[in-house]
């Protein structure tokens, strides 16, 4: 997910398009999504804002680091032990 652009999204069709570019096959991949992560995509993106990320810096314009989102993991595994 990190690099993640909008654009990959389409919300109204509930799908995630990733481009061949960012597979390992080089092939586009479709992934269906739940009602439930279509809902935290629309919320997220009202956080986003004009951003192209779906998940940003403090920096609109960069995606979130591999840190930041380990940071992130990292916390919530501790809260729910």
């Amino acid at each position: 997910m990190i690099g993640a652009l909008w654009e990959e999204f389409d919300l109204t069709n509930a799908q995630w398009i990733v481009t061949a570019t960012h597979m390992k096959m080089k092939t586009e991949h479709v992934v269906p999504l739940t009602h439930q992560a279509l809902n935290m995509l629309i919320e997220l993106k009202t956080i986003a804002g004009d951003s192209c990320y779906l998940l940003l810096d403090r920096n609109p314009n960069k995606p979130i680091s591999n840190n930041i989102l380990l940071s992130f993991y990292t916390i919530l595994v501790i809260k729910v032990k």
